[in-house]
This record gives structure tokens, sequence and C-alpha cells, in this order.
């Protein structure tokens, strides 16, 4: 499997979310399943640049060949990979069979149900085998510990007043604490879910800036003004945090959500 393009790469990730939803797995393990497609990406792509050449020329033990069929992996079986190891890491009970099933008939809606049959096992032994070299490329870091979990646990954990200044009165309509707490989860998470579509975020950033990111994010959409200076209310959520860093995020979001790209998947969900 070479890097893929653009083009690919929105193909791809409209298959993916096709597959995630006919599997019925929630966002957060979709995400994983994004997460592992950009990080798989991503070492191709450096793999490449650093040496073109030798790529062409030979084969060395960490190429990334499936050893049954002896080719690049493609696509689809990337896809499927992901989306299998996801559901094995956030212990989501989907069986091989359901995700082989489920990958074949987005491709082929109009064909029956595998058999299952010689076919159908290539398929199995194909899956197992890309898994194995997923987990390689990935070093086995599965971590499952996404933004979703921190920005639920900063809601366990702080006040309202510590996010943001309860005594500002919101502009639009008078809304009682709890619209405000539902309308900024919403808000914090649906900028969650888009951050874990955009590779060039996946690969450069923490799950927990991403996070306080989609935070902070919120709450500027809702025009809710901070307790604290930002620099201070950045620190507080977490003390290793570059409140720089966080202002990048929202950044490099806002240029994904101008990019066709990001309209194109959209509309396939």
């Amino acid at each position: 499997m070479n890097t893929v393009n653009q083009h690919e790469y929105i193909y791809c990730i409209n298959y993916m979310k096709k597959c995630s939803d006919l599997l019925k797995i929630s966002q957060q393990t979709f995400s994983l399943a994004l997460t592992f497609f950009h990080r798989f990406n991503n070492h191709y792509k450096n793999k490449n640049s650093k040496n073109t050449e030798n790529l062409k020329n030979e084969i060395n033990e960490d190429e990334i060949i499936d050893p049954n069929i002896n080719i690049p992996l493609d696509n689809e079986l990337l896809c499927c990979t992901c989306l299998y190891l996801a559901c094995k890491s956030n212990e989501v009970n989907r069986k091989i069979r359901d995700v082989i099933n489920v990958g074949y008939r987005v491709l082929h809606p109009e064909e029956k149900t595998l058999k299952i049959d010689d076919i159908f096992w290539k398929f199995c032994n194909s899956l197992v085998n890309s898994e194995l070299i997923l987990l390689r490329v990935l070093k086995f870091d599965v971590n499952t510990k996404l933004a979703y979990q921190y920005l639920l646990r900063f809601f366990q954990d702080y006040l309202i007043s510590d996010f943001c200044d309860l005594k500002y009165e919101y502009k639009s309509n008078s809304l009682n604490l709890e619209n405000i707490l539902r309308y900024l989860t919403q808000i914090s998470w649906s900028f969650i879910n888009d951050c874990y579509l955009n590779p060039e975020i996946c690969i450069n950033y923490s799950h927990k800036s991403i996070a306080v990111a989609s935070l902070y994010f919120g709450m500027k959409s809702l025009n809710i003004k901070l307790s604290k200076p930002f620099p201070q209310w950045c620190h507080e959520l977490s003390s290793k945090l570059n409140p720089d860093e966080i202002l990048d995020i929202i950044h490099d979001q806002i240029n994904f959500y101008n990019n066709k790209s990001h309209i194109m998947i959209e509309n396939n969900k």
C-alpha cells in the first residue's frame, strides 16, 4: 500500500464510516479506528519520504506486506482491520465474521452474504495477518483513552465555575445552568468527532490536548467567557498543557472545516 492521496483518504474514511454504522459501534470506537488508520498512513508517509528508492528496489522486514497474498495491503482490508482492532481494544463484541461480512456488503451491496467457504477463510486469514502488521506499525500501542474520556473527566472533576464566569450574562437567551452544560457538552463532543477525521491533529497532538481544545471551542461558540486568564485556565486543567498548542488545534481544525475534503466526509456520515 503506497501513501494514499487525498481522494483515497476521503474514500477510506467514508468506507470505514459505512462499515461502522452497519456494525453499530459507538463514535468512540470509530474514532479509535480512525486514529489507527491515521497512524498507519503516517508511518508509511515517513517511511516513503526517508528512502523512496530503497522501498522500490528491495523488501526488508519492516515492509508492510500481507504474507499470504504477497501484495501491499489494500485500502479496504486496512480499513476493516482498523475497525476490528478498535472493537477488540474497546472490548466491543464484534466477531471477525461480522467485520468481513460488513466490509464485503459495503463493497458489494447487491450480492448475497458470503458463504463459509474457501473464499471466506481467505478473507479471514488476510484480516488476521493484516491485524498483526497493523499492531507492529502501531508498536502494540492501542491506547483506548481518547479525548472523549478526558472531556467527561473534566466535567466530573470541575465545577462549571472552573470553566466560565457564572456572572457573565449569556447574550442570546436566558439559559439555565443545565442547558448551558448540555450545549457545551454537545458542541465540545462534536468538535472531538471532527478532530479525529483530521489526520494532522490525530498525529501531532495528544488526546488530552484535543479534549481541552474542544472544550474551549465549545465555550467560544456559545460566547461564554473564561473565569480566569486563558494560560491559567489551561494550566489548571493540566499542568503540562501548552496554551499555544490548544489554539493551534482549533486553528488547524477550522482550516480543515474550510477544506472541501471535510465536507465530502461529512456528507457521507
